[in-house]
């Protein structure tokens, strides 16, 4: 929302992935979250794709972003990411692409009937 930065996000989603990698046995400390997650959870959207950015500057109200965290566990040759574009109104967010299918069997069932 309004006035929170990217560095906030990102790091609210490094200690949610922990927690998660931790209760899969991947990781023991929060320090070795960078081994699945090693990029930032989005970025802005405008005229550009990768609109140009600081990390450390907050949400501005009308802006458009990305949310894509990626989960990569190279062990079992796997990774995750899925994008919403999500716009930032004084009220906070509104998601873009929410109606965008993200589960595994909708996908699949998606591509099933093409």
């Amino acid at each position: 929302h309004v006035g929170v930065s990217e560095t906030d996000v990102n790091n609210e989603v490094k200690a949610y992935f922990a927690k998660e990698l931790k209760t899969l046995k991947l990781i023991k400390d929060d320090s070795e979250v960078d081994k699945y997650y090693y990029h930032g959870v989005g970025h802005p959207l405008g005229l550009d794709v990768h609109d140009l950015r600081r990390r450390d500057k907050t949400m501005q109200e009308n802006n458009v972003y990305t949310v894509e965290p990626g989960l990569y566990i190279k062990e079992e040759g796997i990774g995750i990411r899925i994008e919403d574009d999500v716009w930032v109104t004084k009220n906070g967010i509104i998601n873009l692409s929410k109606d965008i299918i993200k589960t595994v069997n909708d996908i699949e069932n998606f591509m099933n009937s093409r």
